[in-house]
């Protein structure tokens, strides 16, 4: 899981899917939001801005393609 905040309140992202596009163009991602004991948070999931989207959409892709891939 990734940790990481939404409206200034502490989470984590669990990522479910990950692929990389063909030709380092893009990637496939889906994720959850999950509170900070890793519990579904679907409250905190509806007080995220298409900003906070942006900005877990950027943190996810970062933390796949360091090779952060099996971090808790």
């Amino acid at each position: 899981m990734m940790h990481t905040h939404i409206g200034g309140i502490p989470c984590c992202i669990e990522i479910l899917f990950w692929a990389p596009a063909q030709a380092d163009v893009g990637y496939e991602c889906d994720w959850v939001v999950r509170d900070q004991r890793g519990r579904p948070a679907p409250w905190l999931s509806a007080k995220m801005t298409k900003a906070d989207e942006h900005r877990i959409e950027r943190e996810v892709f970062r933390h796949m393609t360091r090779g952060n891939r099996n971090d808790d």
